[in-house]
């Protein structure tokens, strides 16, 4: 992760795919935390939280 710029307590970052899955996957980041910065990030950010339902359901 690289912080890129910092406002009224909120801070943009740059993250892998990957290492985003395993911190939702750990419950370590939850995606009301998050904000996409364009369309292609948002669909990114939205598969990521179906497949953490999808492994949440299929665990539980």
């Amino acid at each position: 992760m690289q912080p890129i710029a910092s406002q009224v307590g909120r801070i943009s970052i740059s993250i892998d795919r990957n290492q985003l899955l395993k911190l939702m996957q750990s419950q370590a980041i939850v995606a009301c935390d998050l904000k996409a910065c364009d369309a292609n990030s948002q669909s990114c950010l939205k598969q990521l939280v179906l497949e953490c339902s999808k492994n949440d359901f299929n665990d539980g």
